[in-house]
């Protein structure tokens, strides 16, 4: 008895050599984009507060100049208040 040959099925390019495969780009899975959006902007997040602590600190620093200077007018002016003081009691003494 012969055998009979099953019809034809489907198109296998693994085993038809008549046609060439087509390379598909399979991009990021969705997934995947969101994790990575999520990350991005938790790096952006995180760049943010860097910036932000940064800038306190320079506010610290700037407000602790401001006393040093306040402080060195204050002892200037008192120099020339004892400068003075000195110069009037010796021309009274005199």
């Amino acid at each position: 008895m012969a055998q009979r040959q099953r019809p034809s099925t489907g198109y296998s390019p693994a085993k038809s050599p008549k046609k060439q495969r087509q390379s598909v780009y399979v991009g990021p899975s969705t997934l995947d984009y969101e994790q990575a959006m999520n990350d991005q902007q938790h790096q952006m997040n995180m760049h943010i507060s860097d910036k932000e602590i940064e800038i306190e600190r320079l506010k610290t620093t700037v407000v602790a100049l401001n006393g040093k200077c306040t402080n060195n007018d204050d002892h200037l002016e008192d120099a020339k208040n004892a400068t003075y003081r000195f110069t009037d009691s010796e021309q009274v003494r005199v």
